[in-house]
């Protein structure tokens, strides 16, 4: 069985979460993401498309790239754009597009679980984007970008999901704080 925990997210501010919130950085381009995030200084893609705050003549590959993100989340923090919530929990993450609902949460999960092939992989990346991610998550001391893992059914995760539907109103990431009977949860 895969590992997952629960961790400390660091997450926008209530007031700002629109400003924050920003598509997955895989789904544009440089350009497109600039013109996404024009006059947005809170927008997220400063942080996951960092390369659109350095000169364009800048390889998106560069280390300053990286080294921008670190200063952008950096300054995320220190200006309470982002704050880190104080104790770890799980999230509740939901996606609604053309009248489709879905919904699940967000932990971390083991690295070796995903080389040894615990965590099934279900789509081929190309070596350099993984090289760009892993050289992002590392500069920023954190993973800024969500990787969607499908998991079997299970009462507990059942628990944690089914949360999400007591509270509607919500337009980011929502913390829950579980009471669950020990013996539904294998992480206790």
């Amino acid at each position: 069985m895969a590992i997952v925990k629960q961790f400390k997210a660091i997450r926008p501010s209530a007031d700002l979460v629109e400003k924050v919130a920003s598509l997955p950085y895989d789904v544009m381009n440089r350009e497109e993401a600039m013109k996404m995030s024009e006059g947005n200084p809170f927008s997220f893609l400063h942080i996951v498309r960092s390369e659109i705050d350095v000169p364009i003549e800048t390889s998106p590959y560069d280390e300053s790239v990286y080294l921008k993100a670190r200063e952008n989340l950096d300054k995320f923090q220190t200006e309470v754009i982002m704050i880190q919530d104080e104790k770890p929990m799980f999230y509740i993450y939901r996606q609604i597009m053309d009248n489709r609902e879905q919904t699940g949460f967000v932990a971390c999960t083991s690295i070796d679980d995903y080389l040894n092939n615990v965590i099934k992989k279900h789509e081929f990346t190309l070596p350099k984007k993984e090289i760009d991610r892993i050289k992002n998550f590392d500069y920023c001391d954190a993973n800024n970008s969500l990787i969607f893992l499908i998991y079997l059914y299970n009462d507990y995760y059942m628990l944690v999901v089914n949360a999400a539907n007591i509270e509607k109103d919500f337009n980011w990431l929502m913390p829950v704080r579980l009471v669950a009977r020990k013996n539904l949860n294998p992480f206790l």
